[in-house]
């Protein structure tokens, strides 16, 4: 489920963030490697994203699998938000915003014309649709110029 937030400043500037949660049912291939796609429109055009986060509240396990990372990007850079980070033993990931490590980003500060967040998610020793348990909130943070 999707949802989006907004606020503006006195100089213009709307800030506002979207949100992303996802569950293991969520991920349903029978292939190690799975994406979910934020909802369109739910990131306004020409938007700057400039931190992300990801919050694990329950692991993502099942079957055989050994090993599982979540990362946050687009399809032109499937980790321009957030580098992999361990959502098996949740041990890379960040309950808290710590600015800068672990689960967060500033993201690359460029104006984006459409943009389309997508999660990945990469298993090893069993695939996707093997998943038993797993939930995780991504959230974007983002500013736009009401003139842009």
């Amino acid at each position: 489920m999707s949802s989006y937030k907004q606020h503006s400043n006195d100089e213009g500037w709307e800030f506002g963030k979207v949100e992303l949660y996802v569950t293991h049912t969520d991920f349903e291939a029978a292939a190690t490697s799975d994406t979910v796609t934020f909802a369109s429109p739910i990131f306004p055009a020409n938007a700057i994203p400039y931190k992300a986060s990801m919050q694990l509240t329950e692991v993502f396990a099942g079957g055989s699998i050994s090993a599982a990372t979540m990362q946050l990007g687009d399809a032109g850079d499937a980790d321009a938000l957030i580098a992999a980070g361990d959502v098996f033993t949740g041990s890379s990931l960040l309950a808290a915003e710590t600015h800068g490590s672990g689960a967060e980003s500033l993201g690359s500060a460029v104006m984006e014309a459409a943009y389309a967040p997508i999660l990945t998610l990469t298993l090893t020793g069993d695939n996707c649709d093997a998943l038993t348990t797993g939930e995780l909130m991504a959230t974007i943070y983002y500013m736009k110029h009401a003139n842009g």
